[in-house]
């Protein structure tokens, strides 16, 4: 399985044993799924991900999975020994599927399992809302961040001379007409933020967007 580090957005997969062919039969089917472009892959340390214990020279950048993320221009970056903390995004998404899928158990078949699982996956990313992601879903937290994106790609493409837009301050003194007019968009109304904000503060509201898409993942097998 895998997890996104901004959206916990999650892609989830079983297979009859752990070895680099499945690795990459995950990878292909991760790349094509992904609702966005993926620059950065964290795993530990195992085999099936990294020869850095078994090449006797270190990371060679031969492994299945170094030549895959080469191909498709993602870094992979291995943590360190002994410190699966840093794993911690997908070390904790196992625990809730230990107690939400797996104990839901037995599932006769590996048919039936990889069903069942699927829509466990489904469910999570389409209906799962938590409190670290504002009460929003995996999706709707990735819907957002586009959103965002446009915003910004938006604002930087406005013609130079566009009319200044007005402070709070000036909007609080209209008349009750330009609080009754047609309700603006999220799109609209980030544009008019940044348009408002200083030229100094921009360059602040735009570094905050790009974290809302982080596009690394954490990926951890069940050996």
């Amino acid at each position: 399985s895998c997890v996104d580090h901004h959206s916990s957005w999650r892609y989830i997969r079983i297979y009859p044993e752990k070895s680099i062919f499945f690795v990459m039969k995950f990878l292909s089917e991760l790349k094509k799924i992904c609702p966005f472009p993926i620059i950065e892959l964290q795993t530990d340390n195992d085999t099936a991900f990294t020869d850095k214990f078994t090449s006797g020279a270190g990371v060679t950048g031969e492994h299945a999975m170094d030549l895959w993320c080469s191909k498709n221009k993602i870094n992979h970056r291995l943590i360190p020994v002994g410190v699966k903390e840093l794993n911690g995004k997908v070390e904790n998404t196992h625990k809730q599927d230990d107690r939400e899928f797996y104990a839901q158990g037995p599932y006769e078949s590996e048919e039936k399992i990889n069903l069942n699982v699927t829509g466990y996956n489904q469910r999570w990313n389409q209906t799962r809302r938590t409190k670290a992601l504002k009460w929003k879903s995996p999706n709707e937290t990735i819907d957002q961040a586009y959103i965002k994106a446009l915003a910004l790609a938006l604002f930087f493409n406005q013609p130079k001379d566009i009319a200044p837009v007005e402070t709070p301050k000036q909007m609080q003194t209209k008349s009750i007409k330009i609080r009754t007019q047609k309700k603006k968009t999220y799109v609209e109304k980030y544009l008019q933020f940044l348009e408002w904000d200083s030229k100094n503060k921009v360059r602040g509201a735009t570094v905050g967007l790009w974290p809302t898409m982080s596009q690394n993942f954490s990926f951890r097998s069940l050996g």
